[in-house]
């Protein structure tokens, strides 16, 4: 009997956890799935994206006209000195007007329309007179100088387009430190399992040797300390599945928690799903030894397209302290001119036209030049974080490479210590009956087991969370 509940021993102690039938298991497919469902970060990524993408909508909104108008009652009093005699007048004044501007071509027009009910009260000889009078106007502009199209009218669809990949790159260097965080969690979880195999298949081992000691202590064979020291290894390995189980409860909440699925997954008599030992291949993450930039590190790209909108802005503000020059013209189509045709009787009809050129500039230069110099800082600042960033993950990318070489002779070294010391116990089982040493010694042995077949999980763990991390430096890590 010692035999075969040995086998069941060695069997469930090889590192990889087989969830018990009644516990209910969780794939890491299923938790990544609900954090990106869930999670308030990544939530709040998604609408920033939504919130960018409806921007950058709203920029041909610079291009579309805009209507003005007004109404205004005007009462106006003259003093002609030629006649000599004074006017009155009333007004009742429309004006409206379209404008807008083609940002891409550096142009501006105007469309304007103004009306005017105008009555000049009787004087001298003059008889009361109304009449209705109209303008229009059609008005042209060019830029020569810093609102041209290929200057400042790209300005706006350029930061809005970087804007919204600041936003995704955003949102998609959350999904991977999200997704890193959540594959430690899950490897914590799968290791403490392995342990909690381990430690209940020696348990049963030992249940066995306590029945077979107390046998032998019923017969005199043995002594009562050799049988009380059964009790005690019983005791010890029931304290160690005890610990265990706890610190299980504990990951798993936390790792619902922080997945999401806690409200999916109510009981606590839950598992993970053992990852397969080619989920990362050795040979996926040696490919990435030898390069030279993490270019899809998702901080590292994030920072980029946050210096790329910094420097647009600084663009952007420098324009707009520098003079503005316009050449400008256009006609007018006018209709008895308020204010000089109304003490005729007839209408008077007249076009014009014009031509010029326009300056604008601010006359304090001091604010929009402190505006500049504090966002290129700015700018600085994040290219200097950035550069910094892409050393530290060199850095810590060349270090998990020489990690995973440790580990992995680590590994090694402890599968053979586990082999050895599961020989020696194999052979020391037949001489319980006959060694008082070997009695003594077998408890010794069942815990170095233990300690090696959880050190055994332990380290096939960080090997794969090192590897996880060296994806995710990368920012190629997928969760399946």
């Amino acid at each position: 009997m010692l035999d075969s509940r040995f086998a069941i021993a060695l069997l469930c102690g090889l590192g990889f956890l087989i969830p018990p039938s009644s516990a209910r298991t969780l794939t890491l497919s299923e938790l990544a799935q609900a954090l990106l469902r869930k999670n308030p970060d990544l939530i709040s990524r998604r609408t920033a994206v939504e919130e960018a993408q409806t921007e950058q909508k709203g920029v041909g909104r610079l291009n579309t006209p805009s209507l003005t108008a007004n109404t205004l009652y005007t009462g106006i009093h003259n003093e002609d000195q030629s006649l000599p005699a004074k006017t009155d007048q009333k007004q009742m004044q429309l004006d409206a007007a379209v404008t807008g501007r083609l940002y891409r071509w550096g142009l501006g027009y105007s469309l304007s329309y103004a009306y005017a009910n105008q009555k000049q009260d009787p004087f001298l000889t003059f008889p009361s007179v109304q009449k209705d009078g109209e303008t229009v106007t059609l008005g042209v502009e060019y830029d020569l100088f810093r609102d041209a199209g290929f200057r400042v009218g790209a300005l706006p669809v350029t930061l809005a387009a970087q804007k919204v990949k600041a936003a995704t790159v955003e949102q998609r260097a959350t999904i991977q430190n999200l997704s890193f965080d959540l594959v430690g969690r899950y490897l914590r979880v799968w290791a403490t399992q392995a342990q909690i195999d381990s430690a209940k298949a020696i348990l049963l081992e030992a249940e066995d040797l306590k029945k077979h000691y107390k046998a032998l202590f019923d017969e005199g064979r043995v002594s009562k300390v050799e049988y009380l020291s059964s009790e005690v290894q019983v005791a010890t390995l029931h304290s160690a599945v005890q610990a265990l189980n706890s610190l299980h409860k504990q990951q798993m909440r936390e790792l619902l928690a922080f997945s999401g699925a806690a409200d999916d997954a109510k009981s606590e008599d839950m598992a993970v799903e053992p990852l397969p030992v080619d989920y990362i291949t050795a040979e996926k993450v040696d490919g990435l030894r030898a390069s030279a930039e993490r270019r899809g590190n998702g901080d590292v790209l994030a920072l980029e397209a946050e210096r790329r909108v910094f420097e647009t802005e600084v663009e952007d503000l420098a324009n707009k302290a520098l003079p503005s020059v316009k050449l400008v013209g256009g006609k007018s189509w006018v209709k008895n001119v308020p204010n000089e045709s109304v003490l005729s009787e007839s209408d008077v009809r007249s076009d014009r036209w014009f031509v010029g050129v326009k300056l604008a500039m601010p006359l304090d230069g001091l604010g929009p030049r402190t505006d500049v110099a504090a966002k290129r800082v700015e700018a600085g600042g994040v290219a200097a974080k950035q550069k910094a960033l892409s050393e530290s993950i060199d850095t810590r990318v060349h270090g998990l490479f020489l990690e995973l070489t440790a580990l992995d002779e680590q590994l090694k070294t402890t599968q053979e210590l586990e082999r050895l010391n599961n020989e020696r116990f194999q052979a020391t089982l037949p001489l319980l009956e006959r060694m008082s040493t070997a009695r003594l010694d077998i408890f010794d042995f069942q815990n170095q087991l233990r300690e090696e077949r959880a050190r055994i999980a332990e380290i096939q763990s960080a090997i794969l969370r090192a590897r996880a991390e060296i994806l995710y430096l990368n920012g190629t890590l997928q969760l399946r």
